[in-house]
C-alpha cells in the first residue's frame, strides 16, 4: 500500500512539472507576441514620422518658351500686375528691365552705374528694390517711372530678394535668409534654411509664394522649396530638363531666376546668358 501511495505522489509531481512548463511556454509566447506588436508599432511610427518629414520631389512641365536676351546675366526676376521685371549683373552691364507679359515686349530698360553689379529684385509698395552684389547697396525705384528714388546700405553680399507684402527676404549666398524692414532695410531677424537639419548653402535667387520660399541653388539646376515658418526644406525641383534646351547657346551659364505669376499660377524660369525663358508648372514625381 505504501508503494502505491509513493507512486501516486510521483505521478502528481510530474503532472505539476508538466503544467508549469506549459504555463511558462504560454507566458513566453505572450511576451514574444507583445514585443512583436511593440516593434511593429515603433516601425510604423517611424515610417509615419519619416513620411511627415519627407522632401517632395518635383520636375518641370514646360507650358511655353519665350526668347531671352543672351546679354542678360540674370540675377533676379519678379512678376507684378502683368509685368515682368528682370535684374541683371556684371559691372558696366547691369540693368533693370521691364517686359509686358501679354506680348512679351520690352517696355523699359535702365542701366545701373558702371561700378554696380546688379542682383536680386522685388516689387513692394509701388517700388522696385534691386540689390547689388558687393556694393552693399540696395537701389529703390519708382514702380511706374523706374526712376531711382532712394537707396539703402547693408553689410555683406546681396544675392536674392523677395517679400511677403510686409517684409523683405534677402539671401547672401549662405544658408541664412535675412528678414528686413522695407522702410530702412534694417534686419528684423534671420531664417536658417535646412535640409534634414543640415544647412543649405549657396541660396541664390528667391521667390515667395504664400508661406513657401522658392530658391535657386548656385551652380546647380535645382530649386528648393522651404517653409518660412520652420526654415525646413519641404520640396526640391529638378530643372535639369531645361539645360539641353539652352545648350545650343554655348555661353549659357548657371540657371538663375524664378518669377511666379498669380494670374496663371505658372512659374517663369531662366538663367545667366540663357537664350530662352521657360513658362512652367512644377509636377510631383
Amino acid at each position: 500500500m505504501k508503494q502505491i501511495t509513493n507512486l501516486f505522489f510521483v505521478f502528481i509531481f510530474y503532472i505539476i512539472i508538466f503544467l508549469c512548463s506549459c504555463s511558462s511556454k504560454s507566458n513566453d509566447t505572450v511576451k514574444n507576441k507583445s514585443q512583436e506588436t511593440t516593434n511593429q508599432k515603433t516601425n510604423n511610427e517611424n515610417k509615419i514620422e519619416k513620411n511627415k518629414n519627407a522632401i517632395i520631389k518635383y520636375g518641370v512641365e514646360i507650358i511655353d518658351i519665350l526668347p531671352h536676351d543672351t546679354t542678360f546675366f540674370t540675377q533676379g526676376l519678379v512678376i507684378h500686375n502683368g509685368k515682368l521685371y528682370e535684374g541683371t549683373g556684371i559691372e558696366g552691364k547691369s540693368k533693370l528691365v521691364r517686359f509686358d507679359l501679354k506680348n512679351w515686349k520690352m517696355e523699359k530698360s535702365i542701366s545701373l552705374k558702371n561700378h554696380y553689379f546688379g542682383e536680386g529684385v522685388t516689387v513692394f509698395d509701388d517700388k522696385i528694390y534691386q540689390l547689388t552684389w558687393l556694393n552693399q547697396t540696395c537701389l529703390v525705384y519708382d514702380l511706374k517711372t523706374m526712376k531711382q528714388i532712394k537707396e539703402f546700405t547693408y553689410s555683406g553680399e546681396g544675392w536674392g530678394l523677395t517679400n511677403n507684402d510686409s517684409i523683405l527676404f534677402m539671401s547672401d549666398g549662405s544658408s541664412t535668409i535675412r528678414l528686413l524692414n522695407p522702410k530702412d532695410f534694417t534686419t528684423i531677424s534671420n531664417l536658417n534654411i535646412t535640409r534634414n537639419n543640415v544647412p543649405v548653402r549657396y541660396i541664390n535667387e528667391l521667390e515667395l509664394v504664400d508661406s513657401l520660399l522658392y530658391a535657386n541653388i548656385f551652380m546647380r539646376d535645382l530649386i528648393i522649396i522651404a517653409n518660412i515658418n520652420t526654415g525646413k526644406v519641404v520640396g526640391e525641383i529638378d530643372i535639369s530638363a531645361l539645360r539641353p534646351l539652352v545648350s545650343d547657346y554655348k555661353h549659357s551659364e548657371v540657371s538663375n531666376g524664378i518669377a511666379y505669376c498669380k494670374e496663371s499660377k505658372l512659374f517663369y524660369l531662366t538663367g545667366k546668358f540663357w537664350n530662352k525663358m521657360f513658362v512652367v508648372r512644377f509636377v510631383e514625381k
